[in-house]
């Protein structure tokens, strides 16, 4: 009798065990992946291998991967997109990349019943654009150099229960400017956090 009524709980703790042992792996495969992606950038050795993509399945793509963390910690997910948009011409590996962790950033700094907008537009010159917005705990503006920086991270309290890398925004700058574009960021501290990726011009494609 003791072990059918002891028996469950034990499983339900193995299965902890399990999920935390892949977990555990997982985070350590996207830190070894990080770094190794990083040091390819700084020594000249990352190729992009570009094509046309269509945007808006991109970041149908890019929802439905965090959207099963977006729910576990109550956070809206929201995506806007222009009508008919054109192709844009980039390396799809690195822009999926991007666009990942600048979403789990946002998911990751923002509180239970905040959002998390994924926004892609086309600019007033003609590029593409893609804008992370949330309403989370926001980063002060001398600490906006910092975050870009490799192993770069801001010292706040939700930080420390959030520890990562350092090496998600600085991975995003270096594939942004190997596009030819650039990272933007607008925060106040708890008030929220948008972060833009700009594509020149030139890498819009209309057919």
């Amino acid at each position: 009798i003791k072990n059918e009524l002891f028996g469950p709980v034990g499983v339900a703790q193995y299965k902890q065990y399990a999920d935390d042992i892949y977990d555990s792996g997982a985070h350590l495969l996207s830190i070894i992946a990080d770094i190794l992606d990083l040091s390819k950038v700084e020594a000249g050795k990352f190729d992009l291998n570009e094509t046309e993509i269509q945007v808006p399945e991109l970041c149908r793509s890019v929802i439905h991967i965090v959207k099963g963390r977006a729910d576990e910690a109550g956070i809206t997910l929201i995506r806007r997109l222009p009508e008919n948009p054109p192709y844009l011409l980039a390396d799809p590996r690195s822009l999926k990349q991007m666009l990942l962790n600048l979403m789990s950033n946002a998911i990751k700094f923002t509180t239970s019943g905040g959002t998390v907008d994924l926004v892609a537009s086309i600019g007033a010159d003609g590029g593409f654009q893609f804008d992370i917005r949330d309403t989370g705990v926001g980063i002060s503006a001398e600490n906006f150099d910092r975050v870009l920086s490799p192993f770069g991270q801001v010292d706040t309290a939700h930080a420390r229960d959030h520890q990562g890398t350092g090496l998600g925004l600085p991975l995003v700058k270096a594939f942004i400017e190997m596009h030819g574009g650039r990272i933007e960021i607008v925060s106040e501290v708890d008030e929220g956090t948008t972060v833009s990726l700009f594509f020149p011009p030139e890498r819009t494609r209309t057919s």
